[in-house]
C-alpha cells in the first residue's frame, strides 16, 4: 500500500454497512484501514489517532460482498481510496472518499487483480494474471474496464497486496518471484509505460513494503527472533539495516502506511508475550519507535492520505 502525506489516521471497520455518513471528515490527512467484523457484516470509515489507538466514525461502506487484504491505493488528485473487493464471483473496485466517508461508487471487474496502485496521473493500475503471464493493466474506476498496458514475463507470482509505488518517480514497487526462481525479488514497474526497469532478488525477505518522502523503499525483515525495519535497494536487491521494533514479533501482512512529511511508518502487530493488536509508530530514518498503543479496531488496509 502507498502513503500520500502526513496527517491523521482512518481505518474501515466492519459492522452494519449501510452506507451512511456520521458526519465525520478527514482534514489534513488520514490513515485508511479496513477492518472485518464478520461475514457480511459491512465496513466503517474511520479516523484513528496513532498515540492513542482510538479511532472516530466517519462513515459506512456497502455494496460488496468481500474486500481483498491489503489491496488499496490511494489517489491524492481526487482524494479517493480505492479498494478492491468482492461482488459475487467476480472482483469489485471500490471508491471512497477520503474526506467524508462516503461510498463513490461499487463496480465489477472485468479481471481479478492481486495488487492495486494509483499513478502520478491518477490512473488506477492493477496486476492481473492472464492464466500464463503477468499483465499491468489500467483500470476505469467508473466503469470497472481494464486495459493492457504492458505484458510483465519474468513476474510469476505475486504477493497479493505486497506494493507500492514512488509517484516522483512514477515507479510501481511490487514483491514477487520468477518462474524458475522462487527467491522473493522486488519488481519496479514503469506505471506509464509497463516497462520492467528492475527485478532484483533480496537478500531479506522483507514485507509491506513503503516509499518514503526521499524515494527509499522501506519494509520489513522477519529475523527469526525479531522483527527489523530495513532499507531496500530496488536496483541491488541489497537490504540496509535500520533498527529493531521493540515488542513487535507478530506483523500483519500488507497493513502498513507511511507518512513522508512526519517521516513515519505505521505498521500494526503484536508481541508473543502480549497479545493485543498494536499500532506501531517509527522514525523512518532512525527506525525509533515512537509509540505502540492498543487499537481499538483492527485494520486490514491502511493509507496516509492527503486532506483538504
Amino acid at each position: 500500500m502507498r502513503s500520500i502525506a502526513a496527517g491523521m489516521a482512518i481505518a474501515l471497520v466492519c459492522t452494519g454497512c449501510n452506507g451512511s455518513s456520521n458526519g465525520g471528515s478527514a482534514t489534513s490527512g488520514a490513515l485508511i484501514g479496513l477492518h472485518s467484523l464478520g461475514v457480511n457484516a459491512g465496513w466503517e470509515l474511520r479516523e484513528m489517532a496513532p498515540l492513542t489507538g482510538s479511532s472516530t466514525l466517519m462513515g459506512s461502506l456497502t455494496g460488496a460482498d468481500g474486500v481483498g487484504y491489503g489491496i488499496s491505493a490511494l489517489d491524492p488528485l481526487s482524494g479517493h481510496i480505492y479498494q478492491v473487493g468482492l461482488q459475487g464471483s467476480g472482483d469489485a473496485l471500490i471508491t471512497l472518499d477520503a474526506a467524508t466517508g462516503q461510498v463513490v461508487r461499487v463496480v465489477p471487474l472485468d479481471i481479478r487483480v492481486a495488487s492495486i496502485e494509483v499513478d502520478p496521473l491518477g490512473h488506477v493500475l492493477g496486476l492481473h494474471w492472464n492464466g500464463s503471464e503477468e499483465e499491468l493493466r489500467a483500470i476505469d474506476p467508473v466503469t470497472g474496464a481494464s486495459t493492457v498496458i504492458s505484458v510483465v514475463p519474468e513476474l510469476n507470482w505475486l504477493r497479493p497486496g505486497m506494493s507500492t509505488a514512488d509517484l516522483g518517480a512514477g515507479i510501481y514497487y511490487q514483491l514477487g518471484t520468477e518462474a524458475t526462481d522462487k527467491g522473493i525479488r522486488l519488481f519496479a514497474i514503469d506505471m506509464l509505460t509497463g516497462a520492467l526497469l528492475h527485478s532484483p532478488r533480496l537478500d531479506a525477505d522483507v514485507v509491506n513494503i513503503e516509499v518514503d518522502g526521499d524515494g527509499r523503499v522501506l519494509g520489513f525483515f522477519w529475523t527469526g527472533t525479531r522483527e527489523e525495519l530495513r532499507e531496500v535497494n530496488p536496483q541491488t536487491g541489497a537490504t540496509t539495516f535500520i533498527a529493531d521494533i521493540p515488542g513487535m514479533e507478530l506483523l500483519e501482512p500488507g497493513v502498513s502506511a507511511l507518512d513522508p512529511v512526519a517521516g513515519t511508518i505505521y505498521q500494526t502487530g503484536s508481541s508473543w508475550a502480549d497479545s493485543e493488536l498494536r499500532l506501531f509508530t517509527l522514525d523512518t530514518t532512525t527506525g525509533a519507535l515512537l509509540g505502540s498503543p492498543v487499537m481499538d479496531s483492527r485494520m486490514l488496509n491502511m493509507e496516509v492520505v492527503l486532506g483538504p
